[in-house]
């Protein structure tokens, strides 16, 4: 009973401090999937609709907190994204065939829109408090669509797909579901590590959450780094604990590995709608790949490869495949290999300035997380997904801000 006073306080504590909510507000309308929620208003697609609200999202928080210039690499990044898209509105304009205008501007807006929270002030915001409000915005997805969207008709929490598997997918596409739990299971690691042991069931909990995705990509990169961290944390310890406890350890984790290994089997062998091993990815990537060799250097520009998809791609792309699901060919196709090797330079100096922050076993965490993320950007849409790259880009800010703390109580206790 103890414990659980002890967890419902932690809590208590973290998750009600305003100012750090206030930070989350742009991540609700991302929450949700825009073709279940987000009928076209006014003109728009969906998918515009709920680009415009957190857009909006994120003018009011800038309204109320204030603005503040980001660190030098974001402000490379959004350079990069905003030449890339101008240089393609002056090749399209001088009659150069990329793709349409309205495309090419969107699609810019839609590279900048989840990086805008970097440049909103945080006042009196604690970055525990972001990262407890990050942990359960899986609950909060199935909850929403528990006691209201699934009342009303409009959406439920699960979807059957192809290879005829059962897959959580809350308000959101399994995908994208998969993608906020292992985002929200690696904060919680962070939040554990900093002495809240409730963190603790936040990541068995995310985690499970993961797996009950039937994503793989997600799932591989969430087990890659809880298991990381653990076996760090473990290895120096496993001698001092139970035998009990060990054996648990052991079963626990033979249980993860069988039904992840179920899921993954049944979801690369189910063939049903001629998806293939790789849920039809085999079939979109050569013909994305034909696309960028057309345009090697430059790319089609910002929104490129929604475009193409639309436009000159067969039925079943068009249908399946706004995207390649693919980041590295989605930059290729978009930016060229000019502009793609640009940005992703540009979130490497990123993440090599917060990796000199950091220290202990948050640094461990996060070399796991980024190792982690660059497989998974080889299956889906982290950057160009608007709901994974938007809370992406939160969970670097929480690190970057997060670091100086991490140094200071690093040095605090090497000088006990």
């Amino acid at each position: 009973m103890g414990a659980v006073n002890r967890w419902s306080n932690e809590v208590r504590t973290e998750l009600w401090h305003l100012p750090s909510l206030l930070v989350l507000v742009p991540v609700l309308p991302a929450l949700v999937s825009h073709e279940a929620y987000f009928p076209s208003l006014f003109g728009f697609d969906s998918s515009t609709t709920q680009k415009a609200l957190v857009a909006l999202a994120v003018a009011l928080l800038g309204f109320v907190q204030g603005w503040r210039r980001p660190d030098r690499a974001i402000v490379a990044f959004v350079a990069v994204v905003v030449v890339s898209g101008a240089l393609a509105i002056a090749r399209t304009l001088f009659g150069v065939e990329l793709g349409s205008l309205s495309s090419i501007v969107l699609g810019t807006a839609g590279y900048v829109l989840p990086w805008l929270i970097w440049f909103t002030q945080r006042k009196n915001a604690r970055v525990e408090s972001v990262l407890f409000g990050v942990s359960f915005l899986p609950l909060i997805s199935l909850l929403f669509v528990l006691l209201v969207a699934w009342p009303l008709g409009i959406d439920s929490p699960y979807t059957v797909d192809y290879a005829g598997e059962f897959r959580l997918d809350g308000s959101l596409y399994p995908a994208y579901f998969g993608a906020v739990a292992m985002f929200a299971a690696i904060c919680a690691l962070v939040i554990a590590l900093r002495g809240y042991q409730v963190g603790w069931i936040f990541v068995a909990a995310n985690t499970g959450f993961v797996i009950a995705s039937g994503t793989r990509g997600t799932t591989i990169a969430t087990l890659l780094v809880v298991g990381v961290v653990l076996v760090g944390l473990m290895r120096h310890r496993l001698g001092e604990l139970s035998r009990g406890t060990r054996v648990g350890i052991g079963v626990g984790a033979l249980a993860v590995a069988s039904v992840t290994a179920f899921m993954i089997v049944s979801r690369s062998l189910g063939q049903g709608s001629n998806q293939g091993v790789l849920s039809g990815r085999t079939t979109a990537w050569p013909f994305f790949i034909d696309q960028w060799l057309a345009h090697t250097l430059l790319g089609y520009g910002p929104g490129g490869s929604f475009y193409l998809s639309q436009n000159v791609a067969s039925d079943y792309i068009g249908a399946a495949f706004r995207a390649p699901h693919n980041t590295y060919l989605q930059l290729l196709v978009d930016f060229g290999a000019v502009g793609g090797l640009a940005l992703l330079a540009t979130l490497a100096w990123l993440c090599a300035r917060i990796a000199r922050r950091l220290g202990g076993m948050e640094l461990v965490v996060f070399c796991a997380a980024i190792c982690a993320f660059a497989f998974y950007a080889f299956f889906d849409n982290l950057l160009t997904g608007l709901t994974p790259a938007l809370i992406f880009s939160l969970v670097l800010l929480c690190l970057f801000d997060i670091a100086p703390r991490s140094r200071a109580a690093n040095a605090k206790v090497g000088g006990r």
